[in-house]
């Protein structure tokens, strides 16, 4: 097997590789559910983007700590998550 080969599968092979995938996949999907919103049924179309934004929060936080549990990743995601929330929230009220 040549050096090249053994680095790609080596690459391609490591959670990480999946992770980014994960992520670039769910990036996708919220733009096509942004941009596709008018064939999806309302409660999906108005609730599609936060979903897929969170569920892009935990493959970044899987992507960043590979060789923690799942649940650090959870954690940390539902943390991150709730944060921005708040301060949408707040930043709303003020302006």
């Amino acid at each position: 097997m040549h050096k090249k080969q053994m680095f790609m599968n080596r690459f391609t092979h490591h959670p990480r590789f999946t992770y980014l995938i994960a992520v670039v996949i769910t990036i996708l999907l919220g733009l096509a559910s942004r941009k596709y919103s008018q064939m999806l049924p309302l409660f999906i179309a108005e609730n599609a983007g936060d979903t897929i934004w969170a569920g892009m929060v935990y493959f970044g936080f899987r992507f960043l700590f590979v060789g923690r549990s799942r649940l650090t990743a959870i954690i940390l995601s539902f943390l991150f998550s709730y944060t921005i929330e708040f301060s949408q929230t707040v930043s709303s009220s003020l302006g």
